[in-house]
């Protein structure tokens, strides 16, 4: 009897912290920092500029956030798993990028607000965020488009799909090469069944997405690196646990001869857009002041 009993204590024991950690994963902040700009409500009033869009597909939403000067280039924030629109709001408040540029940041499909079902396939978001940029009539400027995490696959299907429209390409820690993107521990955790059905949408969708990512979407993307003949800035940190920093090579080894520039912070983690967002601003101006120059 006794026995028995401490049976079900250390059941109970492991089944409970099996539910604490389920719910712990449900935080998108376990994964992602939260830090918007202490004036986040200012800047939707009429001073500040930024702006909900939404592209309306079958009664479900894409949601944007459009800022800045309608006069500059285009740049397109799409951000990782999970997170959503805001995880560049304090990057660009921080250096003014809506004085000199329009920004129009993404809620990816099934993050954010943006409710469109999600499936985790990259040619399918490309499309989403294609047809908002189209029905803005922002297609024909010219534009950089800025992906972190596994946002950098999402912006590269944009490329692929669209060369004429993207003039380059910021991938900031992107989950970009196959070897290196092995579902991690918590991923298989995550798909077990008593335990998914604890988490909140955006992990699922998270977890989704991410082995999707390397059981198939990277292996067809990667046939295709060498078409991207856009100017490429790669902001890469050597201290990311998420992102292994030989990605960055076996990207440029699979490019051939594309035009990449590699901007490396040997102290660096996986979040740069909080820790180290003068990098992804080093990015913008070096994009734009190409314009058809080489970098």
């Amino acid at each position: 009897m006794k026995k028995r009993k401490n049976r079900f204590l250390i059941w109970n024991i492991f089944m409970g912290s099996l539910v604490f950690f389920a719910l712990l994963l449900g935080s998108t902040h376990f994964f992602t920092p939260s830090n918007q700009p202490d004036n986040f409500d200012l800047l939707f009033n009429e001073s500040g500029g930024f702006h909900s869009v939404y592209l309306e597909k079958e009664e479900a939403k894409l949601h944007g956030v459009l800022a800045g000067n309608p006069e500059g280039n285009l740049i397109v924030f799409i951000h990782g798993s999970p997170g959503s629109w805001t995880d560049f709001a304090s990057m660009a408040d921080s250096f003014k990028l809506d004085e000199s540029y329009q920004l129009l940041f993404i809620d990816r499909p099934g993050f954010g607000e943006s409710d469109i079902k999600h499936t985790g396939i990259l040619s399918e978001q490309a499309m989403n965020i294609y047809e908002l940029i189209d029905e803005l009539n922002l297609r024909d400027k010219k534009m950089y488009v800025f992906g972190h995490s596994y946002g950098g696959p999402v912006a590269c299907a944009m490329a692929l799909q669209y060369p004429e429209m993207v003039d380059g390409l910021g991938l900031i820690a992107p989950c970009i090469a196959w070897p290196y993107q092995v579902p991690k521990w918590y991923n298989s955790f995550a798909s077990f069944l008593p335990i998914n059905l604890l988490l909140g949408d955006w992990l699922k969708n998270s977890n989704r997405e991410m082995v999707r990512l390397y059981e198939i979407e990277l292996l067809e993307m990667e046939k295709r690196f060498s078409e991207l003949q856009m100017p490429i800035l790669y902001v890469q940190g050597g201290k990311d646990i998420l992102v292994n920093a030989k990605s960055a090579d076996y990207f440029i080894e699979k490019c051939g001869g594309c035009n990449i520039e590699t901007i490396y912070n040997a102290e660096m983690n996986h979040f740069v857009p909080w820790s180290h967002p003068q990098l992804i601003f080093q990015a913008i101006e070096k994009l734009n002041e190409t314009e058809n120059t080489d970098l």
